[in-house]
């Protein structure tokens, strides 16, 4: 058997419309979210191990679009091979696509699993990365990294610690 891997998954990166459109009148030039899509692309290019992405798949519709383009553009152009699953909540039911990320994950030799995306909740009450990651970890080592997720609230406090991609590494 191979050596098993760490993968990064990242959930819901159309999700980054909706995260500028939220802090639109605090950051109208979205600058806050092309910093968070280029942490998502620095990670996703540079990771070494599997990089799945679970989408909706939106269409880009405006500016607040731009930094997920911008994201995508990039892993484009790096070649970077990534596993990517369909996943919209307003579509499908939560129970089969994560079975199907689970197993994914399992045929890729997966042993730890690094979660990013759109969105987060430190107090764990919702946001679908807090859903990927409450089920993920009953199969596999999980840790958010804390600068590569998208969250209403500051991360702080979350849990004893709070965790950097670089740390979760």
């Amino acid at each position: 058997m191979g050596k098993k891997k760490t993968a990064l998954v990242l959930i819901h990166l159309s999700s980054l419309d909706s995260f500028a459109d939220f802090f639109r009148d605090e950051d109208p030039k979205f600058t806050g979210t092309y910093a968070l899509a280029a942490r998502l692309t620095e990670a996703a290019i540079k990771h070494d191990g599997p990089v799945v992405i679970a989408d909706q798949d939106w269409a880009a519709a405006g500016p607040h679009s731009r930094p997920r383009f911008m994201f995508e553009q990039a892993l484009k152009r790096s070649g970077r091979k990534v596993t990517r699953i369909h996943f919209d909540e307003d579509e499908s039911d939560w129970d089969p696509f994560l079975a199907k990320l689970r197993k994914t994950l399992e045929r890729l030799g997966v042993e730890r699993v690094i979660l990013g995306g759109v969105w987060f909740d430190p107090g764990e009450a919702g946001g679908c990365v807090t859903a990927t990651y409450q089920y993920l970890k009953l199969f596999f080592t999980t840790t958010v990294a804390s600068d590569l997720v998208g969250c209403e609230d500051d991360m702080a406090p979350w849990h004893p610690e709070v965790w950097t991609y670089a740390k979760a590494l």
